[in-house]
């Protein structure tokens, strides 16, 4: 083994690890996770489904919604967005439901 010998260690998902080998033995290696969060999809956004009153928005209607308007905003994640929606469910959720107009006598200020 020459003096300046590296041993180079790598495996997919984990980082690659260069360790001298000069006077070692055993060679003991503890490989480290490269944990790199990626896309989700290859050809979509990864913006989540928005749900205004039970009507999916297309991409880019968001921008028209006054958020004064919202009375509620829920998140569903994971299992049950997908569950509920499908793929289109895959990235999450946000149900928004708008303020509704209340029963009575009609006033005006």
């Amino acid at each position: 083994v020459a003096e300046d010998a590296v041993l180079e260690i790598s495996f997919v998902g984990y980082k690659t690890q260069s360790i001298p080998v000069k006077g070692l033995s055993p060679i003991n290696v503890t490989l480290v996770e490269d944990a790199e969060r990626g896309t989700r999809s290859i050809d979509n956004s990864n913006d989540p489904l928005y749900v205004v009153d039970g009507v999916p928005l297309t991409a880019g209607s968001m921008a028209d919604l006054n958020p004064n308007d919202f009375e509620s905003m829920r998140i569903l994640k994971d299992s049950s967005a997908t569950a509920i929606y499908g793929s289109r469910g895959a990235n999450g959720v946000v149900l928004i439901t708008t303020k509704k107009g209340t029963k009575g006598k009609a006033s005006i200020n």
